[in-house]
């Protein structure tokens, strides 16, 4: 009975799926634009540098959004804040659907990024309170996985909505999910373990540790967010992640220039574009 009594819950886990999810509804919101482009191309006579442009909207607000949104859920707790943002960004994947011309294109596309931006951050928040430091790496990858197979399920899915119902509900789909996501974080989610009715005393000791005295480390939270700017930025460690996700996030953009060279969908210019963006987005990965 002691052994049942002192067993350690799994409260973690059933966060990490939820985390899990919002990454995968990420790429899902951010994938579905790539297949509808042609036949939004077609119906409004966008030409590929338009299309580029549009695109590259996205990708210039994400990168510019994930300081601020990483300091946001640093204020004020992912719970909030995450559940917000996914709300928020939601509904700038449905009001897609109502855009009228590339200007407003390009307008969606910017505000949706903006909410984007602070997901991951957000996200990276929620694991540091959630999970030791020997669980994370395995944490990240499962999520980062997570969001890989949005962007795999996404085609078929985006193609099954469009030949049924038409290609503005593959915007108000995706925008329902994340809606849903955003209200099942809110209820489900707390931004401390202990706050949780499905972690116990075992489980919050593995996660926090306990200090000399037997007792449960205090949460590392910051009620006021100061950024060592100056430090970040003279710390080599600092420059070579950033020089590392850059690379990551320009191989996927040679290939897709590659496809959209051999399919006629973008100019390969404006594609290219969120190259210029890369440090940037790296730096707005910084909290962990």
């Amino acid at each position: 009975m002691e052994a049942q009594q002192t067993r350690r819950s799994m409260g973690r886990w059933y966060i990490l799926f939820l985390i899990s999810l919002m990454y995968l509804i990420t790429y899902l919101d951010r994938v579905n634009i790539s297949t509808v482009a042609p036949v939004i191309s077609k119906e409004f006579g966008f030409d590929k540098v338009t299309m580029g442009i549009i695109f590259s909207a996205f990708v210039w607000a994400y990168a510019l959004f994930q300081v601020p949104g990483g300091l946001l859920n640093d204020r004020f707790g992912p719970r909030r804040v995450l559940a917000m943002i996914v709300a928020y960004w939601s509904v700038m994947t449905a009001a897609t659907a109502a855009a009228t011309g590339a200007v407003s294109f390009v307008i969606v596309r910017f505000l949706f990024g903006i909410g984007e931006g602070g997901a991951f951050p957000g996200a990276t928040r929620a694991m540091q309170l959630w999970y030791p430091r020997h669980e994370r790496g395995f944490c990240q990858g499962i999520t980062h996985s997570a969001s890989r197979l949005g962007a795999a399920i996404t085609p078929p899915l985006v193609v099954l909505i469009m030949t049924t119902l038409g290609w503005r509900w593959v915007f108000y789909i995706c925008g329902a999910v994340g809606m849903a996501w955003s209200a099942l974080w809110y209820l489900a989610y707390r931004n401390l373990p202990e706050e949780h009715g499905l972690v116990n005393q075992a489980e919050l000791e593995h996660i926090r540790g306990i200090d000399e005295a037997g007792k449960v480390n205090a949460p590392k939270i910051e009620t006021k967010t100061s950024v060592p700017w100056a430090t970040l930025l003279r710390s080599p460690n600092m420059w070579a992640i950033m020089c590392a996700y850059f690379y990551l996030r320009l191989l996927p953009l040679d290939l897709f220039e590659l496809a959209a060279l051999l399919s006629g969908g973008v100019s390969a210019v404006h594609a290219a574009q969120g190259r210029a963006v890369g440090f940037a987005a790296a730096l707005g990965r910084r909290r962990w």
